[in-house]
């Protein structure tokens, strides 16, 4: 099991060796809006888990050609969704929410 540590240029965990590590988070999940996202109202940036769920709260993002991303205290995680989310939430708070055996992460 990973923990999550505070966040230090990007996303950083701690293992048995002190000390923060760069990572890549993976989401093994058909992500869509409404059903895996919702709209936030406070600006609340967290990663915790929530039951079997792993929830991700950050600002949305999406770039000139719709490819959506998440910034999540200083880290942007790319967003590999069925089908983008609407224009008019570009900037917002949002949660999104998968099953914890959905997402990894990996050493960079």
């Amino acid at each position: 099991m990973v923990w999550v540590a505070p966040w230090f240029d990007g996303a950083a965990i701690r293992r048995n060796s002190p000390g923060p590590y760069r990572v890549e988070w993976t989401i093994d999940e058909d992500l869509a809006w409404a059903r895996t996202s919702a709209l936030r109202a406070s600006p609340d940036e967290r990663v915790r888990n929530e039951g079997q769920d792993l929830l991700l709260r950050g600002r949305l993002n999406l770039a000139t050609d719709n490819t959506p991303s998440l910034e999540l205290g200083g880290a942007v995680i790319l967003l590999d969704w069925a089908a983008p989310p609407p224009l008019d939430v570009s900037g917002a708070w949002i949660e999104l929410r998968t099953h914890r055996d959905r997402a990894a992460l990996y050493p960079c």
